[in-house]
């Protein structure tokens, strides 16, 4: 790890010096400050992964602890909550990929189609730009040939991992959210059963159920008693593990999740705008606008 973060500090010190360097050639200046800002965005991303894991692990060891905690238990409307909340789940997760597949289309079409409906053009005319909206789109016209196949491979690798990865956050932060409020239910459903669930156990060990404890002798029998103390230290732990299983997903949710989520947002953006939504007019155009504010500045 320290040997792959001391190559990544030297390749941002090379491109940093290279975009301080490069004004005159402003292609230059503005890709080397892209692949800064992005290998400085998949650095957090792997530092907030790292920060994380044990709120990750302690989520799916304790949800793998919990899952079996009434699979004795016979009860139909137990195995219909399961059932209620595992379905929820499954078309949580259909979904989400669906949102993102059509975010991406919304993303990749909103251009063209607001260029489409504007009839005005862009001047220049006598050293004066007339910025206005344009009615034609040229996806990398920067590029010919192979470098355009190159960008286009490059940025749909780009997004294609952040989506797996965003993808992947989604789906953990689902599973154990929903699992947090499928065994919050089991609980309250099992406490309301706790004398029938008592019963049941007490049938088991002891064979069939005597008729004096259907009636107000129930709880006079100490077998009956420590078969409810069971189930009731049952509860007690499935409670304990829900509130660690919330606090942990409170604790990832509070600030790495929506690092994970800005960040990827804002590395597709920026590598779309610089690699789809800028052409050579607009090159030129950032360029004057650079050079005349340094200039101001200078």
């Amino acid at each position: 790890m320290i040997i792959i973060y001391t190559i990544l500090i030297a390749h941002l010190c090379f491109f940093i010096i290279t975009t301080c360097l490069s004004t005159d050639d402003f292609m230059l200046m503005t890709q080397s400050f892209n692949y800064t800002v992005l290998t400085v965005f998949f650095s957090l991303l792997q530092l907030i992964t790292i920060y994380c894991k044990n709120d990750i692990k302690y989520i799916h060891e304790i949800i793998g602890n919990i899952e079996n905690i009434y699979e004795n238990d016979s009860d139909e409307n137990i195995k219909k909550i399961k059932s209620n909340y595992l379905n929820f789940k499954r078309k949580i997760k259909l979904l989400i990929p669906l949102i993102n597949i059509a975010c991406g289309i919304f993303v990749l079409l909103i251009g063209p189609i607001l260029n489409t409906s504007s009839d005005n053009q862009i001047y220049n005319e006598s050293g004066v730009n007339f910025v206005l909206p344009v009615n034609i789109w040229y996806p990398f016209e920067v590029h010919e040939g192979i470098n355009f196949f190159i960008g286009c491979i490059f940025e749909a690798l780009l997004v294609i991992i952040l989506l797996l990865f965003l993808q992947s956050i989604a789906s953990l932060y689902v599973t154990a959210t929903i699992y947090a409020a499928l065994h919050l239910e089991l609980l309250k459903y099992s406490i309301k059963t706790l004398e029938i669930r008592s019963l049941k156990l007490y049938s088991k060990l002891n064979g069939k159920v005597e008729e004096k404890l259907k009636s107000e002798h129930l709880y006079n029998n100490e077998n009956f008693m420590n078969c409810m103390d069971y189930c009731l230290k049952i509860n007690v732990k499935h409670h304990c593990d829900i509130i660690r299983l919330t606090k942990h997903i409170n604790r990832w949710a509070k600030y790495p999740l929506p690092m994970t989520v800005g960040l990827s947002a804002l590395m597709v953006a920026l590598s779309g705008f610089l690699a789809i939504s800028v052409s050579i007019f607009n090159f030129q155009l950032y360029n004057n606008i650079w050079t005349l504010s340094s200039d101001s500045l200078l």
